[in-house]
């Protein structure tokens, strides 16, 4: 199976289909060019991903079942929270689990690669919040093909200093889970982040992709 780096405009077709030495074993697997690097997968994951007739097209960060904190919106700041997609669909845009005020600010979403590149956003002129303690969804200015299995970064950016989202807390989450904050820029510019392994408490937003 191929590793490190890989260019993917060289490639004859991705995925790369690599077969075991009988030809019909599930020693090979599936190689996708993914953000400069490849990921693999088993043909035995494959298969079972093939015969399943209803796969998956939405994930989330992590589970919602432990109970996050609010954070309040600061303008032009992106927050983001390491997300893995395990297999490639078509997405069509993100969610945020709101907190308990909305009504008065903005939110754009977007979606990161594994390198910090942008992947896709949401109009960058916002949408209104709504929905107090509920998930709030957006979509893409286009939808965008995510390749999996493979880490990426999904976030938001607001434009006030009112309404809230709920966010990872300490013990909400593993310390490996990556969670950004980057500095506030102007509302409505998305831009690259620093890709990161380390969790941040109240940096990482709870988001869906789909």
């Amino acid at each position: 199976m191929p590793s490190g780096t890989c260019t993917a405009s060289v490639q004859y077709s991705l995925p790369v289909i690599i077969y075991g030495p009988n030809n019909s074993d599930f020693s090979g697997g599936l190689a996708n060019c993914v953000s400069g690097y490849w990921s693999t997968t088993t043909l035995g994951e494959a298969q079972g991903a093939v015969t399943n007739v209803n796969p998956y097209t939405a994930f989330t960060t992590l589970s919602n079942s432990i109970a996050g904190t609010a954070v309040t919106d600061i303008a032009g700041v992106e927050w983001a929270t390491q997300i893995q997609i395990p297999n490639s669909f078509t997405s069509t845009g993100a969610c945020v689990l709101n907190g308990s005020t909305v009504g008065t600010d903005k939110w754009l979403f977007a979606i990161w690669d594994a390198t910090g590149a942008v992947v896709a956003t949401t109009a960058l002129a916002g949408v209104t919040t709504s929905g107090a303690s509920l998930y709030q969804c957006a979509a893409w200015t286009a939808t965008v093909n995510l390749v999996g299995p493979a880490t990426y970064f999904i976030g938001l950016q607001g434009n006030g200093t009112t309404d809230t989202f709920t966010a990872y807390k300490t013990g909400g989450a593993p310390t490996l889970m990556g969670t950004v904050k980057k500095a506030a820029g102007a509302f409505g510019t998305v831009t690259a982040i620093t890709p990161t392994t380390t969790f941040t408490t109240l940096y990482g937003p709870f988001m869906m992709v789909y």
